[in-house]
This record gives structure tokens, sequence and C-alpha cells, in this order.
């Protein structure tokens, strides 16, 4: 996940749950958006996948089973002066929801440490992808470069920075032909104190904006990093060379890329031309994210590999059939969606819903929405503004890629009872045997009112011990089928 390689702070690699009161932390937190306690309490560590001088991140177990990476921060090394702009940042990124960045679970702090939980990724990063291609065809260039812009016209929305993106800090989901790639380790570096810089590490100078180098920089260098990836990617190797980093600086300041010779002899003008306006040495004449991502090369060379561009029938059909749930039924079946389903099923709800997210902001308006169905002839006479309301079941006038996916799965396949008590258990944090109000509560969020849980739990509590037992759960979740 690329790391700036040093001494790494000390784990314990035997940590166990020990869930106890007494044993939580009683200092006062840096961020708000945290938990307090102990990752022990809550995660098995199985084995330290990367270290560096500020962080270790480790591979671990849920409660239910379910694996996560957790990167562990010393407090110590945290910019005080920034923990304003972290905390928003660590914020913001568990708000968003984008297939193309790696998804933020929790923030859990103690005395010593703020554990940041993640997307356990397990698929080869771009970096090793770029080393088994060497060099991608135009297409296949394309399709990366499309899942990248697309997640930083999102994050840049939201104020996120990266600054430090490389090919080492985008992985893949998993070994899956259909594995989305993932942005990781958003603007880490930013706040943290007496490190190495970014720019002293020479495998991520290659990819480094010039402002960058002089300490100054907003989003637009986030474009620069791609344009030099997007190079790599086509040629084989990266755009500014030298034998250290003061000649890669040297290089890069300097802003002269070599688009001539042999292999770029085979490279389309469209192409070049695009790499030419995300390497513009003024950040204010460079690209933004949104117009390179609407630039016809990524459009036509990414599209052009989906087999079928075109949203299918029965997705449509889906949308139209889908019935707004209670939040207790949509909270279970978004965590099916994210934690029991390979990533290949759903890679055409995936296409389907890139093919109607025109504007590629990761959400679905009503136009859109609109536009989609005015492909099939026969759906003239549905209502969208009803079927949009259903499917937008938090009401903020979209329809989110997680609220797609419930509506359209097929899930009088994919509700399995296995599935069912895999859910359960996720809820049953005390692992009792039954759901308390509580439980409910925690599991369901901030998406529904007092009244709102209360009600659902009285509805699904057939026998009205005041819990849901695995019956009564299953038998409030197979309702979503009728």
């Amino acid at each position: 996940m690329g790391c700036i390689q040093a001494p790494a702070p000390q784990v314990d690699m035997n940590l166990q749950p020990e869930i106890q009161d007494t044993n939580r932390p009683q200092s006062d937190k840096l961020f708000e958006c945290s938990t307090s306690g102990y990752i022990s309490e809550f995660y098995s560590i199985q084995e330290r996948i990367e270290s560096c001088s500020f962080s270790t991140v480790v591979r671990a177990v849920d409660q239910e089973g379910y694996e996560k990476a957790i990167r562990i921060i010393n407090k110590s090394v945290i910019d005080h002066n920034s923990i304003s702009k972290f905390n928003d940042a660590l914020k913001a990124l568990q708000d968003l929801d984008h297939m193309n960045m790696v998804k933020v679970f929790a923030v859990i702090e103690d005395e010593f440490t703020v554990n940041i939980v993640t997307e356990h990724c397990t698929g080869k990063d771009l970096f090793s992808k770029i080393a088994d291609c060497n060099p991608f065809s135009e297409n296949q260039a394309a399709v990366i470069m499309y899942q990248i812009l697309s997640a930083l016209i999102s994050t840049h929305e939201a104020g996120i920075i990266h600054w430090g993106l490389h090919p080492e800090n985008l992985v893949f989901l998993d070994e899956s032909d259909e594995a989305p790639l993932k942005i990781t380790e958003f603007g880490i570096y930013q706040w943290i104190k007496s490190i190495p810089s970014i720019t002293e590490n020479i495998d991520v100078s290659f990819y480094t904006a010039p402002e960058v180098i002089e300490g100054k920089f907003d989003s637009k260098c986030d474009i620069w990093s791609c344009g030099a990836m997007l190079y790599t990617m086509l040629s084989g190797e990266p755009p500014f060379a030298g034998n250290n980093k003061e000649e890669i600086f040297a290089s890069i300041k300097e802003a002269s890329i070599k688009l001539k010779g042999s292999r770029w002899g085979k490279i389309s003008e469209e192409a070049k031309d695009l790499i030419r306006k995300m390497l513009v040495l003024d950040p204010e004449q460079r690209i933004d994210a949104q117009s390179a991502f609407d630039d016809p090369w990524i459009q036509e060379r990414a599209n052009g590999n989906i087999d079928d561009n075109e949203i299918s029938s029965r997705v449509v059909r889906k949308l139209v059939e889908f019935k707004a749930k209670n939040k207790l039924q949509e909270a279970t079946m978004a965590f099916i969606a994210s934690y029991l389903l390979p990533s290949q099923d759903l890679a055409d709800l995936k296409k389907a819903f890139e093919s109607l997210d025109v504007n590629h902001d990761g959400k679905l308006s009503k136009d859109e929405l609109r536009r989609g169905f005015e492909k099939f002839p026969n759906l003239a006479g549905i209502h969208i503004e009803e079927v949009f309301k259903n499917c937008d079941t938090d009401s903020n006038g979209f329809v989110s890629y997680q609220e797609f996916i419930n509506s359209t799965l097929n899930w009088q396949k994919e509700l399995t009872q296995e599935r069912l008590e895999a859910a359960f258990k996720a809820i049953d944090k005390d692992n009792s045997g039954t759901l308390t109000a509580d439980e409910v509560k925690a599991f369901i969020g901030q998406g529904a009112g007092e009244n709102e849980w209360q009600n659902i739990l009285k509805e699904a509590d057939k026998n009205g011990d005041g819990v849901l037992d695995l019956d009564e759960f299953k038998a409030a979740m197979i309702r979503i089928m009728s």
C-alpha cells in the first residue's frame, strides 16, 4: 500500500479481544469521528502487511470472521496542528460511497494509536499489473484511468486531496478479472510530522507533481500523478527519469515529456493529447478530474471494453419493481451485498450503474434515471418519480451506488439462509442469540429516527419478548422478496 519505508512501530501480533469497560482508554480523543477502544476488543490481528516510520498495516479478522485491513498510526507522529483537517478527511472518507475507493469502516482510538479500519484488498497493486502487462493496451489503460478519475471526482468534490497517488497505492479488490481498482491512503502523509517527506521515496517520486515538491498544491496534483501513471501504463516506463530523486525532480520541474519513438508511434494522438493536458506544469492550466474523465479518449476506450454498455432490461425491471423497505431490511441488504457477495456477482450491476451515471459522480440523479429508461419504449408508462422515490431510500435526492445495488440484486437468489445467519451474527454483538433494541439501532445507524427503529423491532418481534431471535429476523428479511 505504498508506505515510506523506515523503522516501524511495534505491534503485538497476539492481541486478543478483551471486552471489558475497565480496559477502555480514558484519555481524551483526538478525533471526533473515532470510537474509543482498543482494536483488540473488536479484531483479531492476523499478520503484518507492511510497515513504515509512522504506521503499520495489519490484516485482521472481526468478530464475525470478516477480514479487514487496519492502519495503526502512532499518535505521537500526528501533527496536532492538523487534527481538525485530519478528522474532517476521515469523516468524509467514512461517508463517501464509491466503488473505486477503499472503504473506511471505522476509526478506533486509544491512548497511543489511531486505527483506521478499511476494506482488505487481496488483489495486485497497479505497479504489479504494469510489470505484468508492460505496457498496457490503450483500452486497458483507459479502463484503469476511468476508475481512478471517477473516484477522484467524488473525493475532490468532498475536499479531499490524495497528494501521493502512485501505482503501489492503487490496489485491486481481489484477483478476479472483474475486480474494481481501489484507491488507498488518501492524504495520510499530510498530517504526519517528523517523517521523511513523500518526496523522499524514489519509487513515489516518479509520479509527484512539481507543486508538491515545492510544498504548495491543490487537487490538481492528483491529476499530474494520473498523467504520469497513464504515461507509464502506455509506455512501460515513467515520464520523468533520473538516477536519484534530485535528477527526477529536476526532470519533473522541466516537464518535458517524450511522446516519440517506436512505442509511442503505436499510440493514438488522442491518448498523447490527454497526457499532455494532465502533465501541464502550471496547475491552473492543468485539466481537473471531471475534464480528464470526460475526455473522448477515456470515454470511448473505456466503454469499448464494456461488453454491454446498455443497461439491461432485467436491471431496469428490478428498479421498477423495487419497493422501499424498512431500515433494518435495507441495512441487512447492504451488509450482504458489501461483505458476503463475490465481486464478480456484482460485475453486471456495476456496469449498469456506470452506464446510467452520465456525469460520473458516483450517484444517480432523477434525470439520469429518466434518460436510462428512455432507451426502453415498453417502459413509456412507468412513473419515474415513483421509481426514483422507492430507490432513493435515504431521500437525499440521489440514488447512491449502494442503493442501486440494493434495488437491482436478485434477492430471491442472494438472500440465502447462510447469508441471513451471517448477517444476524454480525448484528448480535454480544453473541446472545438474540438482537436487542440497542443492537438493532446500532446496526441501522443514523438512517432511522427513534420511533422508526422501535416500530421496526416491534413489527418483527412476533412473540413480544422485546428481542429478535434468528427465526424472527429471517422472517422479517424474507418479506423483502414478497
